[in-house]
């Protein structure tokens, strides 16, 4: 059920070994800017359980950065830090949300971390420390703050487990300058550093004094993509959920003569969702059959709404919980239905972000590859965060609070 289209349309398996592909925040920060809290003369790494693994590294010699300080929180700060003007200006921040965060408190029985979130300039300029979020991997801060900052700094966000004895680093995001200079900015960023096997992603919005938020990135287009004939469409399409296709590969052809030359908001990607090719939706064999005979072709497409939910069982050989599609290839696995097991633990615990029968996962313990590959990594490890992916509708896009 799952077709690369090639000169002669005929189905072939080629994205069996594609794998989505991951766009980095570009960092411009300094790697000293890591030890945050950490011991000096220590790296603190964590697996994906979120366990310390302790090795000692170089001294620290003169050419080497020291690590700054742990974040002071609200109540700590001097008042002479919590606004520093040097000719700035102003800016509104929301941190909304986080999702995906490992687990710092990795001790049985003292449940998830506590978490906030530092805002900061890429000169060290401190900007605005959260409220904490105690006992969670997905807080929710949703806390708007205006801000003065030098122009023409990119800002950076740190997320932080509160504890008693000392904060943990949880993973920084960067916002690039030239993304929100303009006009804003809304959406979400990727969490760096976040530990290994971990994948998150922060929600927020940005902008300047007198200006409105920018809408965030378009999550259902429409567009028309014109074939050359003797040419490939070029997309490999997973169909197995009969209603819409997964692409899961983009090749030359059609498809990546008309990324070529559109703007990046509007081009098609690995992971997105065709829901409608001329007319024709709800039917995956139809799409199929519309995008290999039709010459001319209006291609309606939804992004994915991905998130990210942290499973734990008793051992590494207890099933997830979850029935997948028989036809396990492309570079995702169908999940039919969601049986007893920890997914439906956390589905108890996460009604808002239940997994059902039509999700598919894309990535487990960090990992992304062919079906076969992510079976592969289902069965290694007590603890494991799955990245699942559906077609984004009013409802999965209105989950972050006010994004």
């Amino acid at each position: 059920h799952r077709s690369a289209m090639g000169n002669d349309c005929q189905c072939q398996d080629r994205c069996s070994q594609q794998q989505v592909e991951k766009v980095p925040v570009k960092d411009s920060a300094q790697e000293h800017r890591l030890t945050d809290g950490l011991t000096r003369g220590h790296e603190v790494e964590t697996d994906s359980t979120g366990t310390p693994t302790v090795e000692p590294v170089a001294n620290i010699t003169s050419s080497d950065a020291p690590p700054y300080q742990t974040p002071l929180l609200p109540e700590s700060l001097p008042t002479s830090e919590k606004s520093s003007p040097r000719s700035d200006s102003k800016l509104m921040v929301t941190v909304v949300g986080t999702l995906g965060l490992r687990n710092a408190n990795w001790f049985p029985g003292t449940g998830k971390s506590d978490c906030y979130c530092v805002l900061r300039t890429m000169s060290d300029q401190q900007l605005h420390t959260t409220k904490i979020v105690n006992d969670t991997l997905d807080p929710m801060w949703n806390e708007e703050v205006e801000v003065e900052y030098v122009p023409g700094e990119s800002l950076e966000f740190g997320i932080w487990d509160k504890d008693l004895v000392r904060n943990n680093f949880l993973g920084r995001a960067v916002l690039d300058i030239k993304d929100f200079e303009s006009s804003g900015f809304t959406g979400e960023l990727e969490v760096q550093n976040a530990g290994r096997g971990v994948e998150a992603c922060l929600h927020v919005k940005v902008k300047h004094a007198g200006q409105d938020y920018p809408q965030g990135p378009p999550m259902q287009l429409t567009t028309v993509i014109t074939k050359v004939p003797g040419k490939p469409v070029g997309v490999d399409l997973d169909i197995t959920c009969g209603a819409a296709g997964f692409i899961c590969g983009i090749n030359d052809g059609a498809f990546a003569a008309y990324n070529k030359i559109t703007s990046p908001e509007a081009q098609l990607n690995v992971g997105d969702y065709i829901t409608k090719v001329n007319g024709v939706e709800g039917d995956g064999m139809a799409l199929l059959e519309r995008l290999k005979k039709d010459t001319v072709l209006e291609v309606t497409f939804q992004r994915p709404f991905i998130y990210i939910i942290a499973i734990s069982r008793k051992h590494a050989k207890q099933p997830l919980g979850v029935n997948l599609s028989e036809i396990a290839s492309g570079n995702s696995l169908l999940i039919k239905e969601v049986t007893e097991g920890p997914v439906q633990v956390w589905n108890s615990a996460h009604p808002a972000l239940a997994v059902r029968p039509g999700d598919r996962i894309v990535a487990v313990g960090g990992k992304r590859g062919s079906a076969a590959e992510l079976v592969k990594a289902s069965k290694v490890g007590k603890q494991l965060q799955l990245v699942i992916s559906r077609p984004t509708t009013s409802t999965t896009a209105s989950y972050m609070p006010d994004l």
